[in-house]
């Protein structure tokens, strides 16, 4: 038998591990209009590269740690926002990753007209459940409130969405004139 030393020059590079995302979410999920959310993600092996937020209309998100969020429609609106990680080493492609949906709830709104003795409540959407009290142990649901003749105080109507939201209230005085009685000759 015969044996032989082969002698050979080899260059193996380092294997390249690039870094990944999980767990991106945006916090909280369901909301009320006017309030702010926070988008956050978990990079693994980071390497030093940069990460942007923008919501599925391509749009940067400058904070995402607080996004105040408005929905003046009278319709739930949900979006929903994604992170993109540009790695530092050029021989990683770029990550992207989305968030859970946020859910946004309507501002509930509406405006008051008043008379001496009738005011009326007109919602910015007909979705919402209306009551009202006025003080003197009188309460009523809808949209309008009709004073007695001879009584002044103030009513207020509460107006309820849906159970995510606050209820709002918007109050107004009155001042509901006695009726004149004049004296008949006989």
């Amino acid at each position: 038998c015969s044996a032989g030393v082969y002698v050979g020059e080899y260059d193996c590079p380092a294997p390249v591990i690039c870094p990944s995302m999980s767990m991106a979410t945006c916090s909280p999920a369901v909301i009320c209009s006017g309030e702010t959310v926070d988008l956050s993600v978990v990079v693994s092996d980071y390497d030093g590269g940069l990460i942007k937020w923008y919501n599925t209309d391509g749009e940067l998100i400058a904070d995402p740690s607080n996004i105040i969020i408005t929905n003046t429609g009278c319709d739930i609106q949900t979006y929903q926002y994604y992170a993109a990680y540009t790695p530092a080493n050029n021989d990683c492609p770029e990550v992207v990753l989305y968030t859970n949906e946020l859910t946004v709830h309507p501002a509930i709104s509406g405006t008051l007209t008043s008379g001496e003795c009738e005011i009326n409540f007109t919602p910015a959407c007909e979705n919402y459940d209306i009551s009202w009290t006025d003080g003197a142990a009188n309460n009523g649901t809808g949209t309008n409130y009709t004073a007695l003749e001879g009584t002044s105080g103030t009513v207020i109507f509460t107006i309820s969405g849906d159970s995510a939201c606050t209820d709002v209230s918007y109050a107004a005085s009155f001042n509901c004139p006695a009726p004149i009685i004049c004296p008949e000759l006989s």
